[in-house]
């Protein structure tokens, strides 16, 4: 792999590293960015690929008595974060909700098929990526 390394803009004495990383990477009114960004930087969700589908899903399972969910959690920040998130919005839609989960340990990504429950009825992994995703719906559909 090749690569270069960009001269650092970055002055060893700041008042504010934060500000001086900002700059450097082009983001110019860092005040906007930090503390209210307008809504025209902001994008909605519904831009996403297939968010309406997954909405629609999570939806008709999260409706149930009594679901039984099954979240993968990658072991980086991003990962932790998103589950986290997840977690707490199922529970607040449905106290109800069991959820079980699979921390990976390592740099692993996606699912291990083996650690899924029988009786789970959704497996979501909020920090994965479309072919994550693609071969977890085509090799582990329950059929429900």
């Amino acid at each position: 792999m090749k690569y270069a390394l960009v001269d650092n803009t970055i002055p060893d004495i700041s008042d504010s590293y934060i500000r001086d990383y900002l700059l450097s990477i082009g983001i110019e009114n860092y005040r906007s960015f930090l503390q209210d960004p307008p809504e025209s930087d902001e994008i909605s969700p519904s831009c996403l690929d297939n968010m309406d589908k997954a909405i629609s899903i999570f939806y008709k399972h999260i409706t149930k008595e009594n679901p039984r969910i099954f979240l993968v959690v990658d072991s980086d920040a991003d990962g932790y974060t998103s589950s986290a998130i997840f977690y707490q919005l199922a529970k607040k839609v449905n106290p109800n909700v069991d959820i079980q989960y699979y921390m990976h340990e390592g740099k692993e990504h996606g699912i291990v098929v083996e650690s899924v429950p029988g009786d789970t009825d959704l497996i979501v992994i909020p920090d994965a990526d479309r072919f994550t995703a693609f071969n977890i719906f085509t090799s582990c559909h329950w059929g429900k």
